[in-house]
This record gives structure tokens, C-alpha cells and sequence, in this order.
């Protein structure tokens, strides 16, 4: 399965921890399947 990130850099290790908790959803690093989605 390839999974996109909004990143231009390969991201070994994410930190899931990392984030504001009460904005949209919250903590966490968030893939997506969809290319266009990930570059937009």
C-alpha cells in the first residue's frame, strides 16, 4: 500500500504525539491514499 503525506521529504519516523489536541482532528500524523489530496 502507498500512503501520501503533505511532506516533500520521506518521513521515517513520525511523531504521533505531535500536535494541537482540539483543532481539526487532533494529535496524530495523518495519511492519506489519494496523491492529490496529500500534494494539495
Amino acid at each position: 500500500m502507498i500512503l501520501f503525506h503533505g511532506s516533500t521529504i520521506i518521513i521515517e519516523h513520525p511523531l504521533v504525539h505531535v500536535g494541537r489536541e482540539h483543532l481539526d482532528f487532533g494529535r496524530g500524523f495523518y495519511l492519506t491514499n489519494i496523491e492529490d489530496q496529500a500534494s494539495g
